[in-house]
């Protein structure tokens, strides 16, 4: 099936950011638990790194919901369903009062929760996982900045970007301020190429610990904004591509667009094969999922 690529997903979710501005909800609690799987759990790191709270998927939150006995929670689901519903009836079953940070009208977790904890962010229909506006749209509440001028500068860059497609493995470098997003790149990577094309993302100081012992003479190494480029195999490819727009929000739109770009050069892996995979998907979390999720 044809599908949009990550790159063009990340501007159609700027558009969406620069007619509808977001912003979070005061938070009440002073320790917080924050919940979420994959990449939500990875965005609630970033909107409340500031923030003394404690944070765990949903394979990891009860138990440290005994060990840290949070004054309250934040589950953060795109969708509201899947183990979410679970999750909050677990909380709320222990007397610990719950946000919910979703995307969905009624979604299946806010009916377990008071009407007036629960908040839902505009959306853009996406291919199942890409979760590209949700997460965006979170970050931009929490990183207010002039979304039209991002729009603009990812635009740019996204038209400058060299060709990325001629290598077999690929390593992305990130400035060690936005060490944050790592994970949600690893993350993105491996949704859309699996292991038919091997990429690496490091922060730049952890780069420096032993991660480039190893080279194959078809990889590019992609050095994301300021990172320093001097501690790589010296015999390497590399490329530099600045990061636009201002804090995580500009980094993430920028390597994300550039994810998107290596996409457009490799064959259609998440195209391919996503048909099958909500298929068993459906089946194991027990509700219908499609390849586009509106």
């Amino acid at each position: 099936m044809t599908l949009p690529t990550l790159d063009s997903t990340v501007v159609a979710a700027l558009e969406l950011l620069a007619r509808e501005s977001t912003s979070l909800p005061s938070i009440p609690f002073t320790r917080p638990l924050v919940v979420g799987s994959g990449n939500a759990l990875e965005t609630g790191r970033i909107i409340f790194k500031d923030v003394p709270a404690t944070f765990a998927s949903e394979s990891k939150y009860e138990h440290a919901l005994k060990v840290y006995q949070p004054d309250g929670a934040i589950l953060i689901s795109a969708s509201g369903g899947k183990h979410s519903t679970h999750i909050a009836k677990t909380l709320t079953g222990q007397g610990v009062r719950t946000f919910l940070f979703t995307h969905t009208a009624h979604a299946p977790a806010a009916a377990v929760l008071h009407p007036s904890d629960v908040f839902v962010f505009p959306k853009l229909s996406e291919p199942y996982t890409y979760n590209v506006s949700t997460y965006f749209g979170l970050i931009a509440a929490a990183e207010p900045q002039d979304m039209s001028a991002l729009l603009a500068d990812v635009r740019s860059a996204r038209a400058a970007f060299p060709a990325l497609g001629g290598y077999r493995a690929y390593t992305l470098v990130v400035p060690s301020q936005y060490s944050l997003i790592v994970p949600m790149l690893r993350t993105k990577l491996s949704e859309l190429f699996g292991s038919h094309v091997p990429a690496r993302v490091f922060a730049e100081e952890d780069l420096k610990h032993g991660k480039t012992t190893i080279h194959a003479e078809d990889e590019l190494y992609i050095i994301c904004g300021g990172a320093d480029d001097t501690i790589l195999y010296p015999e390497s490819a590399r490329i530099a591509v600045p990061l636009v727009g201002t804090g995580y929000l500009g980094a993430l739109a920028t390597t994300y667009a550039l994810v998107g770009a290596l996409q457009t050069e490799k064959p259609p892996y998440f195209a391919n094969n996503i048909e099958r995979y909500v298929e068993r998907a459906s089946a194991v979390f027990n509700q219908h999922i499609t390849p586009i999720v509106d």
